[in-house]
């Protein structure tokens, strides 16, 4: 997993605390900075130049091993209609894995062409540069859906194996998705949407799911006297 809080920094480095570790750092491009006043702690702030950005290294995560994913961020200020908001890009097939349509507030994923969710960010959303919110896109099969402050808002008919390399904007320069964004989290699996709901009620003590688990790897247990927990056979 990875999780970029921006509150643990080596600048230009931002260190991931998922449990992906420093293989799967961020760093700084494009004339980001790290500013105080985020959704917790510290944010990124991509106001100093169009392709003001955070860089996955090792080219991000690979979705093809995984085949689904889920990637959430928190966001304030999204940027205008002048040009593509691109919140997550790959490296290999050039996808933009969330991404708000160029001229419009259409939400949806880009994979040679645009292919819309159905959801259309909402005036109040659009014109709110006060307050944090949050949005989560879990891919899996053949869809991608998407989440705004824990709530299901669309589905695109498509699932990308790009990487998540490019977080905030386009690597290629251009395209930012908002002014700030903070407590950006990566899953190599698909949360459900009762785990999004968590995301965004709790934040990242959620944690990647092991295949069968019904609560996070993370979650404190307590167990009662005499009584035994059973973590998949294992006691």
């Amino acid at each position: 997993a990875g999780i970029y809080t921006f509150d643990s920094v080596a600048l230009p480095t931002i260190n991931n605390a998922g449990t992906a570790g420093i293989a799967k750092n961020g760093a700084l491009a494009g004339s980001s900075t790290v500013v105080a006043g985020g959704q917790i702690g510290n944010a990124m702030n991509t106001t100093a130049a169009a392709g003001a950005r955070m860089e996955i290294a090792g080219s991000g995560f690979d979705t093809v091993v995984s085949a689904s994913w889920t990637v959430s961020a928190w966001f304030k200020g999204l940027y205008g209609t002048g040009d593509w908001r691109t919140l997550v890009r790959g490296t290999v097939n050039g996808h933009h894995q969330v991404i708000i349509e160029t001229g419009t507030w259409r939400l949806g994923t880009h994979m040679g062409s645009f292919i819309d969710s159905g959801y259309v960010i909402p005036v109040a959303l659009r014109n709110d540069t006060t307050n944090w919110h949050q949005i989560t896109a879990v891919a899996t099969g053949t869809t991608t859906t998407f989440f705004i402050d824990g709530v299901q808002v669309g589905v695109s008919p498509n699932r990308s194996s790009d990487t998540i390399f490019s977080i905030g904007a386009y690597q290629g320069g251009s395209q930012r998705f908002a002014q700030n964004l903070d407590e950006v989290y990566v899953y190599q699996s698909a949360l459900t949407p009762a785990q999004v709901q968590n995301l965004y009620n709790n934040g990242a003590a959620i944690m990647v799911m092991a295949p069968g688990n019904s609560i996070p790897d993370a979650s404190h247990v307590t167990v009662a006297s005499g009584a035994v927990l059973d973590l998949n056979g294992i006691s």
